[in-house]
């Protein structure tokens, strides 16, 4: 089972309820069912593994291009605008770039978060977690989804 939760006040919910799950499914499986490696909660790092993403380079190149166009953009039409005309193209610019900036970090995000769900499902963990919500964990597997991710 794999529990990503964004919000803080949504991980515990999601933290208890995995944990919840994790002991009635453990409870009803059948006699002959085979158990998760090791008991216990998993954590990654995905800030971690999304900045060190073979497309990671790629996207910050794009985003740094992004806004340099931006940046010329604004510099070329504000020189004939007054204030007010000057904030509203800088944020009509700025929501542009954001938008860029959040479409090509999603993708690297979706990629990991299918990685690690991939490497908790091979390995049978039955709860993976954000290492930033847990206080301790007896299994840190970022380094083992960084290798799945890169090949290695």
């Amino acid at each position: 089972m794999l529990v990503i939760a964004k919000k803080s006040g949504q991980r515990m919910a999601v933290f208890v309820a995995a944990l919840f799950l994790a002991a009635v499914f453990q409870a009803i499986a059948p006699a002959g069912a085979v158990a998760a490696p090791a008991a216990g909660i998993y954590s990654v790092d995905m800030a971690f593994l999304v900045a060190h993403h073979p497309d990671a380079a790629a996207a910050g190149q794009a985003i740094k291009d992004a806004a340099a166009a931006a940046e010329k953009e604004f510099n070329e039409k504000a020189a004939n605008m007054n204030a007010n005309e000057q904030t509203v193209l800088f944020d009509q610019l700025k929501k542009q770039l954001d938008a860029k900036a959040f479409t090509l970090m999603s993708a690297i995000q979706a990629k990991v978060a299918a990685a690690v769900q991939e490497y908790a499902t091979e390995k049978g963990l039955p709860v993976v977690i954000e290492k930033g919500v847990a206080i301790y964990s007896s299994v840190d597997i970022t380094a083992e989804v960084g290798k799945k991710i890169n090949g290695k």
